[in-house]
């Protein structure tokens, strides 16, 4: 312990510092990136139900706060479609006590199932308990809501909560409230969810979109432009895709990406900590000839380069955990995530080829 002690006084401690931190946040950049473009498809999964297979229809804005769609267009390009069923949703940001809150408007049938009453005021509003309990807000109180969309202000009376996720953030209320907040016409929605018999196929060649090497059981988002009476529509089987590809990104791209630079980090945490050895070369030669015994000197040292080795190990498994990634490769899908048994295999081959040059050494006999 005391040879380690002297070593690390001599490689110098805010050196040490230094390069953890760099490492950190060269992870969290990738983390933050990573986690904004991936982890946003969760939010098309909350539309989603166990009714069967549906697809989720919004224009090609990135966020349904911004997107319209033409329901009666939509509907009149689905009219051949056998038991087909939409369901109609609006969304909008809100200003309320200085807090930003998203509103969603939903259908009198899916507004009674989460309701906790079936109050019929027009300025009703049924308020999620987690925001409720962040605003200090109950049920029979009014709020002025601001609308950035229309500039103008409206109060909202609360009716009660709204009993279960995914809008325990959020205030819920009718289409109509909704829609006004929104500056929208009676047709025209954020998003629509389609259901019919047929199965999401059927709904994709009503659109003229080719479903193949697609799961009809796969949860599916549409990016829909609606102009001129025509549609252009692009299919993906996430969001983050379309927000991939409107930077010019091909989502495949991007995952390769995320994973050489996990593993570029997992080496070259390593190689940091071999290069900081390096510069303190002179050092820790003095330090043996001070009288610090050779093998007690390379223990020290392969025990700091398996730290830098457990560094990169952990941060890229703390990436790769956060961005649960899936690559097709030969017509078989691969989950990349966080395995034990690889990880300690990684960190012990990196810190194995180290360690061996550091043993065959001769500046410390």
């Amino acid at each position: 312990m005391r040879i380690l002690a002297e070593v690390a006084r001599v490689l110098g401690f805010k050196l040490h510092l230094l390069i953890i931190l760099q490492v950190l946040v060269m992870e969290l950049a990738i983390i933050a990136s990573g986690s904004l473009l991936l982890d946003v498809q969760n939010f098309y999964d909350s539309i989603l139900d166990a009714r069967g297979p549906s697809v989720v229809v919004t224009s090609i804005s990135l966020a349904p706060f911004t997107s319209i769609v033409d329901v009666d267009q939509l509907r009149g390009k689905l009219k051949g479609v056998e038991g087909v069923a939409l369901e109609e949703r609006v969304y909008a940001l809100v200003k309320i006590q200085h807090s930003s809150a998203i509103l969603v408007g939903l259908e009198d049938r899916e507004l009674g199932k989460i309701a906790s009453s079936d109050s019929r005021e027009a300025n009703c509003v049924f308020v999620g308990e987690d925001l409720a309990h962040k605003l200090g807000l109950a049920p029979g109180m009014d709020v002025v809501a601001y609308s950035p969309y229309t500039s103008l202000p409206y109060v909202l009376r609360i009716c009660g909560f709204a009993g279960r996720q995914p809008y325990s953030w959020m205030l819920v209320s009718r289409l109509e409230l909704a829609r006004s907040l929104r500056g929208l016409r009676g047709s025209q929605a954020s998003v629509v969810v389609v259901h019919s018999e047929g199965g999401a196929e059927a709904v994709l060649g009503a659109l003229g979109i080719s479903s193949a090497r697609r799961s009809i059981g796969e949860r599916i988002f549409l990016a829909v432009r609606s102009t001129g009476g025509n549609f252009s529509a692009r299919l993906y089987s996430a969001y983050a895709g379309e927000v991939l590809e409107r930077l010019g990104v091909p989502v495949e791209v991007f995952y390769a990406v995320v994973v050489t630079v996990c593993a570029t980090l997992a080496v070259s945490a390593s190689m940091l900590g071999g290069f900081v050895l390096s510069a303190r070369a002179r050092e820790l030669a003095v330090l043996r000839l001070s009288g610090a015994s050779s093998r007690a000197l390379r223990a020290s040292l392969i025990l700091m380069l398996l730290a830098y080795s457990l560094l990169g190990g952990v941060l890229s498994s703390l990436v790769l955990s956060l961005l649960p990634l899936e690559l097709q490769l030969l017509g078989f899908g691969m989950k990349l995530g966080p395995k034990p048994a690889g990880l300690v295999a990684g960190v012990v081959l990196v810190w194995g080829f180290a360690s061996a040059s550091i043993a065959r050494g001769e500046a410390f006999e």
